[in-house]
């Protein structure tokens, strides 16, 4: 057993690597349509730029950590997050018409504000993870007003906060301060971030609880104490169960957990150690599963409709038609709501759903099941390119074809950056035998990559849920570019 607990490691850094190669072929891939002129000038480029990067570089920078340095990067991150925060803004000067899912949120945040009731609550208690987005940006608009300048605000908090909790992140894991500024600022300058501030979608909420519950993560992974474990394993189920009330998909995160307790309990030297272990495992599970039924409690008092127990049986159903590609479809639509007609209980709905799912996918052989994964592949990691098309609620900036060619070269680029940087990390931890043994925080990083990855193959897809995936690869990035500027200082010295 401890073998095979010194192997995992390793394995998880080899699997994130070929997960990162997958992404950035696919990417790549995907770009071939924009022709092929762009696709070998942007790497080369890259590449150019930083070969001929000035002996005082960045990298020399980021060592030479002084006074004046410190005090010329804050002037220049200040500049910066203004200069964006304006432009987030400038989008509410233009006409918006909220479509699609923004407009669901819009409008039921609209009806809380004015009138205190959801406009759609079967919708809400079909779907739990809809009200706590909807509440806060309810709340947000009877406070500062109904309108897009308030979606605005509302969701740049939301990035600023996660932003924030990035740089105490990765200061905690790099143990240097600078890092965590440039992991912030890349995230909250990032064109993923300012694009999704300005819709009434909750990727901003999510994403800055998701940087919570990998700080909670952080901090429990380091607790040794039992009183300490107990605390903290109490803080981090409540915050895996916030994030839980806006996307479903914190029991990655507890899967995670239970394999690095599992590594730690293999190589644990006394029981005491091993008991702490699993009574932190059950507190979280524990808290996380109370906080959900609490707030699927709230949700069927809101609406006067006894919630749905679990949400998932629409995204599965969704995810396995092959037509599709897993992408949101009128016919699955209408055919979900002849189902919920026959099924006066959520619940039930939902479990018909996941039934029909199940039907679909035993009517597929091995082949197609492996062309809908890569399929779905495709649409979630691979077409970044089209990421653009979210701006669709703004008529000014889809009838000018130049500008929105620009916001889609953007989102490429941006993205070949962090998987071009987070590829060479993971390289470098690749060739480290210490990395290759030791369960490491970035380890359980990698692991709730793979695992985030592989659990949304299992349901609905679309380009937008791969905002989430940017968190983490921000994270590995900032990673890379100390690699890279550890390599530059080598070369100078």
């Amino acid at each position: 057993m401890k073998r095979l607990a010194k192997s995992i490691p390793g394995r998880i850094v080899g699997l994130a690597l070929s997960l990162v190669v997958l992404l950035l072929i696919l990417n790549i891939a995907s770009q071939l349509s924009m022709g092929i002129a762009l696709f070998i000038l942007v790497p080369f480029g890259l590449a150019l730029v930083s070969i001929f990067i000035p002996v005082k570089n960045i990298a020399v920078f980021m060592r030479s950590w002084s006074i004046r340095h410190k005090k010329i990067a804050l002037i220049l991150a200040v500049v910066a997050i203004v200069a964006t925060i304006l432009l987030r803004f400038g989008f509410g000067l233009l006409t918006y018409f909220p479509t699609s899912d923004p407009g669901s949120f819009f409008v039921a945040a609209e009806s809380l504000a004015l009138t205190g009731k959801l406009s759609n609550p079967i919708y809400v208690a079909t779907y739990p993870y809809l009200f706590t987005y909807d509440a806060l940006l309810g709340f947000g608009m009877k406070l500062f007003g109904v309108g897009i300048f308030q979606v605005i605000l509302i969701n740049t908090i939301f990035d600023l906060t996660a932003a924030c909790l990035l740089y105490l992140l990765v200061r905690r894991i790099t143990k240097r301060g600078e890092w965590g500024f440039v992991a912030g600022l890349l995230y909250f300058l990032s064109p993923t971030s300012i694009i999704f501030s300005v819709l009434s979608l909750p990727l901003s909420l999510f994403n800055a609880l998701f940087v919570a519950s990998l700080l909670a993560l952080h901090a429990l992974s380091q607790q040794r104490t039992t009183k300490a474990i107990v605390v903290m394993s109490l803080v981090t189920g409540i915050i895996f169960a916030g994030a839980e009330s806006v996307r479903p998909v914190m029991i990655v995160f507890i899967i995670a957990l239970s394999l690095l307790y599992i590594v730690r309990a293999i190589r644990a030297s006394s029981k005491i150690e091993v008991l702490n272990l699993a009574t932190s495992l059950i507190i979280v599970f524990m808290t996380f599963t109370a906080i959900n039924q609490v707030h699927r409690n709230i949700i069927s008092s809101v609406t006067g409709i006894e919630s749905a127990q679990s949400s998932g049986g629409w995204s599965m159903y969704v995810g396995t038609n092959i037509d599709t590609w897993g992408r949101w479809n009128v016919d699955d639509r209408i055919f979900g709501d002849k189902i919920q007609s026959d099924h006066s209980n959520l619940t039930a709905y939902h479990k018909a759903l996941q039934h029909e799912a199940l039907e679909r996918v035993k009517s597929y052989s091995p082949q197609e099941i492996l062309e809908l994964l890569m399929r779905k592949a495709v649409v979630l990691g691979g077409d970044q390119k089209s990421m653009h098309y979210n701006l669709y609620d703004y008529p000014a900036i889809v009838v000018r074809p130049t500008l929105y060619e620009a916001i889609r070269l953007s989102f490429s680029l941006y993205i070949y950056i962090l998987l071009a940087l987070s590829l060479l990390y993971l390289y470098q931890m690749r060739q480290n035998k210490r990395f290759n043994k030791e369960f490491t925080f970035v380890h359980l990083i990698l692991l709730i990559f793979i695992g985030l990855f592989a659990a949304q193959l299992l349901v609905e897809v679309a380009n937008r849920y791969f905002a989430s995936f940017i968190v983490l690869l921000v994270i590995l990035a900032t990673l890379g570019t100390q690699v890279l500027s550890s390599i530059k200082l080598e070369r100078t010295s």
